[in-house]
């Protein structure tokens, strides 16, 4: 049995306000850590600022990490033109010269003095696990790895990040220097499983990247967990939903990515029309960030509640009848139907917004790619409230088995080796 175990976790930015997925998984995993604070003592890492100057941690960021770990250790590149040289002289490199994306080994994001910081940490602390998110950030944990053999290092993707790359070519305006650097998916997916064989575990939250890793990596080096959000929301079971007063028919929400951008606009413009035909008084709120990136046509307008970031979404969940998430692209665990499913709302999304997560088209949600099905489906809900409220009661059994604090509290335990 492992003892004294020393958690060093790197976050890759602050984590308030928690209005994204990284950061609504980053507060769950912190929660984990600090409900086992007789088995853990737990420090964290970062560095500022990041490649956004809104990364930069500020003391109030620093005070909140604070709350969930015993000191936390800020890397300050700012000022530091060794490592802004080293940095840019790679994108000047790839990007400049060859007209290609940084590849996914680049170090671009732990300079040599980043790197010297992290493994100075480590001699004086001697940490157990260092548990790292994104691939972007592998080279720390390769470094202290290096040093120190013993310590074990778990890499949470949060995305496969060759995925992710080419999803953001793809969605990059047409003219940009996005669109027009080259990509080798292959080559970068090669390069990407490469970098996970060196750590001990690969930590992914959909199940669809887990079946691709699958084929990629042994089995014994995979571990999926999906995100912990009931911190978020209600710690308890949400009132049924017969007992609820609804003051919205339809629900959205998102942050102002792409990917949702497109989402809502496709909504709006292709699935709503539909509906609204079928039944005028139907009211969508859209919630988050999305809202400032979306202005609903004159004929709808009236019927759509652009709600803006909401820091509570609680009441918002269960004043809402029916959770829409009309997503076409992405990758990875969708947050937003996770919530859904804790706060037990009917379910209707397309392919891309169910992967990853334990749905099934008919049993506990209701799952197309089609526009005029899409609206069909939604309607059927909206009329007849037994089956919505059937469907309530199946998602939210399936949050509790597979998705609660409880479930993945659980197979953290096993991670960590509490058990044994």
């Amino acid at each position: 049995m492992q003892k004294n175990r020393k958690i060093l976790i790197h976050l890759h930015r602050p984590f308030q306000p928690i209005d994204s997925g990284d950061k609504r998984r980053l507060i769950g995993i912190l929660n984990y850590f600090k409900s086992r604070s007789e088995q853990f003592t737990v420090d964290a890492l970062s560095k500022s600022p990041f490649r956004r100057a809104n990364n930069i941690w500020s003391d109030d960021d620093q005070k909140n990490v604070l709350e969930f770990v015993n000191h936390f250790f800020v890397y300050n590149s700012k000022r530091k033109w060794l490592d802004t040289l080293y940095s840019r002289s790679q994108t000047l490199y790839y990007q400049r010269l060859l007209g290609q994306q940084l590849p996914i080994d680049s170090d671009y994001h732990t300079t040599p003095a980043y790197i010297r910081f992290a493994k100075s940490l480590h001699r004086s602390h001697q940490f157990t696990h260092l548990w790292l998110n994104y691939t972007e950030n592998i080279h720390l944990g390769l470094a202290l790895k290096a040093r120190d053999p013993d310590i074990k290092v778990f890499l949470d993707i949060h995305d496969l990040g060759t995925q992710t790359r080419a999803e953001r070519k793809k969605a990059a305006p047409e003219h940009s220097l996005l669109n027009r650097l080259k990509f080798d998916y292959d080559l970068n997916l090669q390069k990407e499983i490469g970098l996970m064989q060196k750590v001990d575990r690969v930590v992914v939250n959909s199940l669809d990247e887990l079946d691709t890793l699958k084929q990629l990596l042994p089995s014994e080096k995979l571990f999926f967990l999906p995100h912990l959000i009931e911190e978020i929301g209600v710690a308890q079971q949400p009132a049924r939903y017969s007992e609820r007063s609804f003051q919205y028919d339809l629900l959205f929400v998102g942050s102002k990515g792409a990917f949702n951008v497109n989402a809502v606009n496709y909504f709006l413009n292709s699935i709503y029309p539909k509906i609204l035909e079928h039944r005028p008084t139907t009211r969508l709120a859209i919630a988050g960030n999305v809202s400032t990136a979306i202005e609903p046509n004159a004929q709808i307008k009236d019927n759509v509640d652009l709600l803006g970031f909401v820091p509570d979404l609680s009441n918002i969940y269960l004043q809402s009848r029916v959770f829409i998430c009309p997503l076409l692209s992405g990758m990875g665990t969708k947050v937003k139907l996770q919530e859904a499913m804790l706060y037990g709302l009917p379910i209707v999304t397309t392919q891309v917004g169910a992967s990853g997560l334990k749905l099934t088209d008919q049993l506990n949600a209701l799952i197309t790619n089609d526009a005029e099905l899409f609206a069909q489906r939604t309607l059927e809900l909206l009329h007849n409230f037994e089956l919505a409220q059937s469907f309530s009661e199946n998602i939210f059994e399936v949050f509790q088995k597979h998705y609660s604090n409880k479930a993945v509290y659980q197979q953290l335990d096993q991670l960590f080796e509490l058990n044994e």
